[in-house]
């Protein structure tokens, strides 16, 4: 009888260890979040780029699995985590279930941002309203920085470009490249960065700024649990140097919500 009792228990531990087993891996992978980095504003949107971002997150306590969504889809019911690098207002309002935890700060440590509008600077350009007829180029269409306050401020001045007269680059630093080549007359990018390059390229000049708008960042769905969501901010706010290049170029870093 004794023999039986601890074969029996035996059996009991071997079964219940097998049983269990499968529901616990289950448990761990759901606890993984989904995070997403949306590609308005530019950014070196390659693999590689991501898994520094997945590495940098999971092995700190904010388990997540990494991809990219298109400029203009819509956010994946299934998605945990978004960066966007539009204004507060604009995805707050876009994003009902989600809330700010992680603000961008630019290149010059600043969470409020402007666009510039760059010439050459032999052209002798001061004014927007000079600028009737050129080429320009921009970033995106969805570009906050780099197209829609450029584009506000053209036409305040009365400059319409024509769909002919407009180069969508898909980051800042190819529009500003394709200034300097000569294959357009003027172009677009966040003013963080024009200053930068205005200081080291003395090629370049400055015609025109935009009014400054808050910058974006990161968002997490409110059913995350609110422990989770402070590790994942924390984390967030400490990827710096090549972490940052999947981000829009003007990226400096996070600031913790």
């Amino acid at each position: 009888m004794r023999t039986y009792r601890v074969l029996f228990s035996t059996l009991h531990v071997v079964v219940v260890t097998f049983f269990f087993s499968p529901a616990l891996v289950v448990a761990q992978e759901k606890e993984s979040l989904k995070l997403l980095v949306r590609q308005t504003d530019g950014g070196q949107h390659k693999g590689r780029h991501l898994k520094k971002i997945k590495r940098a997150l999971s092995n700190n306590g904010c388990r997540v699995e990494v991809g990219f969504i298109d400029k203009d889809s819509a956010t994946p019911d299934d998605t945990d985590l978004e960066f966007s690098p539009d204004p507060i207002d604009q995805t707050k309002s876009r994003l009902p279930n989600f809330r700010l935890i992680a603000q961008a700060r630019t290149i010059e440590g600043e969470t409020k941002i402007g666009s510039a509008i760059l010439v050459i600077a032999a052209t002798g350009v001061d004014s927007l309203t000079l600028l009737a007829g050129e080429r320009f180029s921009f970033v995106t269409p969805f570009s906050v920085t780099g197209y829609q306050l450029p584009i506000q401020m053209l036409a305040d001045a009365g400059v319409k470009p024509t769909i002919e007269q407009t180069i969508f680059v898909g980051n800042h630093v190819g529009a500003v490249s394709m200034l300097l080549h000569g294959d357009t007359f003027a172009a677009a990018a966040a003013a963080p960065l024009a200053r930068d390059w205005l200081s080291i390229n003395k090629e370049l000049a400055i015609v025109a700024l935009s009014p400054l708008v808050e910058t974006g960042g990161w968002w997490i769905n409110k059913r995350v649990e609110a422990g989770l969501a402070m590790t994942c901010a924390i984390n967030l706010a400490q990827l710096t140097g090549s972490q940052l290049k999947v981000f829009p170029a003007w990226v400096g870093g996070f600031n913790p919500q």
